[in-house]
């Protein structure tokens, strides 16, 4: 299962999550976090070891993308797109970062309002802090 691959940043508490089945024999998962430390504490260790983020054109919050099993990503679109594709199903997981301090908690954005996806929304009332970074991870999977 790909979650134990997952490189979560560490100490970040999961908050809520959400999955559904996107299409033929595919799901979509985001798992959302939440940690005390500044966005650019957690952006510099992601970058240690995923592609440098970029600003995501839907969400305009910085976005990045990694193999969870360490391996490079060969199937990017470009350097100027970086989600990841359901046809890179537990091979490829996307990072966006979220600043609570600057944005607020009330603005979190919702992935499932995103081009070509079919889930379910998480739940984003059930974060209760007020400060520090939302961490969420998303990635395609086998539908079950």
């Amino acid at each position: 299962m790909i979650q134990g691959s997952l490189r979560v940043y560490p100490d970040a508490k999961q908050f809520t999550f959400t999955s559904n089945h996107y299409g033929a024999d595919t799901g979509f998962i985001a798992l959302y976090y939440w940690s005390p430390d500044h966005i650019t504490q957690i952006q510099a260790h992601y970058e240690s070891f995923a592609l440098p983020f970029i600003i995501d054109q839907w969400d305009e919050i910085p976005i990045t993308a990694y193999h969870p099993y360490g391996k490079s990503l060969d199937s990017m679109p470009s350097s100027e797109h970086l989600r990841c594709g359901y046809k890179q199903r537990y091979a490829c997981v996307n990072v966006h970062l979220y600043s609570v301090d600057e944005h607020g908690q009330d603005n979190i954005p919702d992935l499932s309002q995103r081009p070509n996806r079919a889930y379910v929304a998480p739940d984003l009332t059930a974060l209760t802090e007020t400060t520090g970074t939302v961490i969420v991870h998303s990635y395609y999977r086998y539908h079950e």
